[in-house]
């Protein structure tokens, strides 16, 4: 029992210095481009916002790209794109709209838009489509 909690333990720090790391390396990103934001807080709030936001529709085109794959309905490369275009409008709509209501935040849309892509292609190589 005490060997699961401690597994669990050691598991949640390295899932949350993961987190830590990504969000840094997108505010390195972001940072370079021209985001300006109050608090280093603010910028950790607005990706956890901008997660929970963006989680139902990343889940929803995952699956979609699953049913487009069982039934070949098109070819792997043409999915690809499609997914790719898809996923970086998704994630670049759920950053305008967090940004909109934070305040403490100021990006433009070629912040949201580099984001976006990075995170695009990084879903993807991580995706069903590359299993």
């Amino acid at each position: 029992m005490i060997k699961k909690i401690l597994s669990f333990i050691v598991f949640s720090l390295f899932l949350s210095l993961l987190f830590i790391f990504c969000i840094s390396f997108f505010i390195f990103i972001m940072r370079f481009l021209g985001f300006r934001y109050d608090r280093l807080l603010s910028v950790f709030i607005f990706f956890i916002l901008a997660e929970i936001i963006a989680y139902p529709l990343e889940k929803g085109l995952k699956y979609l790209t699953k049913n487009i794959i069982k039934y070949k309905m098109t070819s792997i490369k043409n999915l690809k794109i499609l997914y790719i275009f898809a996923y970086t409008n998704i994630t670049f709509l759920v950053m305008s709209v967090v940004d909109y209501f934070m305040p403490s935040i100021y990006a433009s849309g070629l912040d949201f838009f580099v984001i976006s892509l990075i995170a695009s292609f990084i879903s993807l190589k991580f995706d069903i489509l590359e299993k």
